[in-house]
């Protein structure tokens, strides 16, 4: 389980980063300068629960 847990928090490093830049280009986009950042916060939390599980599940598989 060792590995699995290296492999989650590598999971969760890239994806947090991954999700924080994919947010930012799509909140500054869709938003105005004042919304942007509750737009990152919802998107980032979204992107990174289903980023994680999709990360993980190949982990589980390798």
């Amino acid at each position: 389980s060792s590995v699995l847990q290296a492999c989650v928090r590598a999971c969760v490093r890239a994806c947090v980063r991954a999700c924080v830049r994919a947010c930012v280009r799509a909140c500054v986009r869709a938003c105005v300068r004042a919304c942007v950042r509750a737009c990152v916060r919802a998107c980032v939390r979204a992107c990174v629960r289903a980023c994680v599980r999709a990360c993980v599940r190949a982990c589980v598989r390798a």
